[in-house]
């Protein structure tokens, strides 16, 4: 298997590569956006069967190129085209956050000249894709906690198959995001002395599952930041620098 290239992307124009003596920096960039952009377009062929695109695509972009290099030339190609409603406002409003340097002339040749409708499931399934590869944070995990309270609270009645337990689906990306560690995090924030994480048969996916005696209907479980830890960052931030001392004993 290729190894993934990992060259950094040169973010400036060709004035500022010559003036400060970079333009072979400068041209390997560009001809790796250049080729990052026909290897999305070979995928998008190669796996779109006319009606559906295959999650193949992303991934085998990503196995040749760094997802910086990926987003850069699929945030360009938006950028580009940003009065196209073929992408969505998400897609678009994604794109504005990565930063271009360079002039449009000098993007143009890694703009992708795919069917902007299948481009845009494309750049989905990316971002999706990089945002697996991502550690979960505690906003991550206290934002599953809540729908899956959530979950429990809108149910009317125990809906397990036997009918003794209320269920709650826990969404695909957290199980594929999570670490153990996670999942006890998560765990802990639930208020349920029955709760339970398992897979149902016959069903797809992992519950969380709670008696049905439990009171649905209580807070999550938060913690509070210690105060150690709180008097520990406020000595960090008023602590003076090294050279401050210095200069201070020397006077």
């Amino acid at each position: 298997m290729a190894k993934i290239d990992k060259t950094p992307i040169y973010r400036f124009p060709a004035a500022c590569a010559r003036e400060n003596g970079e333009l072979g920096q400068y041209h390997a960039s560009r001809k790796l956006n250049r080729a990052c952009k026909e290897a999305i377009e070979s995928a998008i062929r190669e796996h779109f069967d006319g009606m559906h695109l295959s999650k193949a695509a992303a991934a085998g972009v990503l196995k040749q190129f760094s997802p910086e290099r990926v987003t850069y030339v699929l945030a360009n190609t938006v950028q580009q085209q940003d009065w196209d409603e073929r992408f969505s406002s998400s897609n678009k409003s994604w794109a504005r956050t990565i930063p271009m340097y360079v002039p449009e002339r000098e993007r143009d040749d890694c703009r992708v000249t795919s069917h902007p409708y299948v481009l845009d499931g494309f750049i989905d399934m990316v971002r999706r894709e990089i945002r697996l590869r991502e550690p979960l944070k505690a906003a991550d995990i206290k934002a599953e906690a809540s729908h899956i309270l959530t979950q429990f609270q809108n149910a009317r009645e125990p809906d397990s198959p036997d009918g003794m337990q209320f269920k709650a689906l826990i969404s695909d990306d957290f199980l594929a995001r999570a670490k153990p560690k996670d999942r006890e995090r998560l765990a802990a924030m639930l208020p349920f002395q029955s709760l339970s994480f398992s897979e149902l048969e016959g069903r797809r996916g992992t519950y969380a599952l709670i008696s049905q005696n439990e009171n649905r209907f209580q807070p999550l479980r938060l913690r509070k930041p210690s105060v150690r830890k709180k008097l520990q960052e406020r000595a960090d931030v008023s602590k003076p620098s090294g050279r401050g001392r210095t200069k201070e004993q020397e006077r």
